[in-house]
């Protein structure tokens, strides 16, 4: 490489060295003979994402995902609720409400949607919307209960950073439980909501339903499914567990005298 003429002065031009260890093709580029890379030994640059500059990766661990941070890539992990490897989070939420029993030509009439209501994905913080809350009130008894739900998505949200439902986009109001309605006939039925937490790593499937699990009419009192992690509210989010599995089921009093307790399962 030595004995090849000046670069600058050959500015663009190819040459071909036969000298070992040198041996191989070089192209004069700004003052220098730049040495180009033979079939099979790649193209000289970086051969791993460790040996780019924009790339920090110390720490890393299976699992994890690249993060741009608005400065430079590193390896992070994904620490929302039901979350996936392309880093968008997600976190269901369902709120209940009483609302006194009302029929109009022999339908109920459900509250108005929920309005409002934000969370957090970094620290799990929710703010219930107006009127309903994250758990079941008890009361007035004398009232129905009803839930409505809403899933919060997001891109790598930053620290601390509260996202807000848009105006009209909670479920409608889905009657859970409550006292008869005078008028209308038949049996009296309740939706049923079981919750679980699992690691982000775990999937559940059918076989993973809960069993289990009843409704006293008279007392509006749910008792969860007896499976194992299945809970009647939805469980605290964690950094073990930050998925969050949702399973609903129907129990009904097919006539029982009120204050029956029929248990009935609950499925997926």
């Amino acid at each position: 490489e030595g004995d090849l003429p000046s670069a600058s002065t050959y500015h663009g031009m190819f040459a071909h060295v036969h000298n070992a260890p040198d041996t191989g093709a070089y192209y004069a580029h700004a003052g220098q003979w730049v040495k180009l890379a033979n079939s099979g030994e790649g193209g000289g640059g970086a051969t791993s994402l460790d040996e780019l500059t924009d790339v920090d990766t110390s720490g890393k661990q299976v699992g994890q995902f690249l993060r741009w941070t608005g400065t430079e890539w590193d390896a992070a992990t994904v620490s929302g609720g039901g979350d996936d490897p392309t880093g968008v989070y997600r976190q269901t939420i369902t709120v209940f409400k009483r609302h006194p029993k009302t029929v109009v030509d022999g339908a109920r009439v459900p509250p108005a949607e929920p309005s409002g209501g934000s969370y957090v994905f970094t620290t799990g913080a929710f703010s219930e919307p107006s009127g309903w809350s994250v758990s079941q009130p008890t009361s007035p008894e004398t009232d129905e209960l009803w839930s409505s739900t809403y899933t919060f998505v997001a891109v790598d949200p930053a620290d601390g950073q509260s996202f807000t439902v848009p105006s009209d986009d909670w479920s409608s109001p889905a009657l859970v439980g409550g006292p008869p309605v005078d008028g209308v006939v038949g049996a009296r039925t309740v939706q049923l909501f079981a919750y679980k937490r699992v690691a982000t790593s775990t999937n559940l499937s059918s076989s993973d339903k809960p069993t289990g699990g009843s409704f006293n009419f008279a007392t509006n009192e749910y008792l969860a499914p007896v499976s194992e992690g299945w809970e009647s509210s939805v469980p605290p989010r964690t950094d073990e567990t930050p998925k969050l599995y949702v399973s609903t089921g129907i129990a009904s009093e097919s006539g029982l005298s009120n204050g029956s307790t029929l248990d009935d399962d609950i499925t997926s």
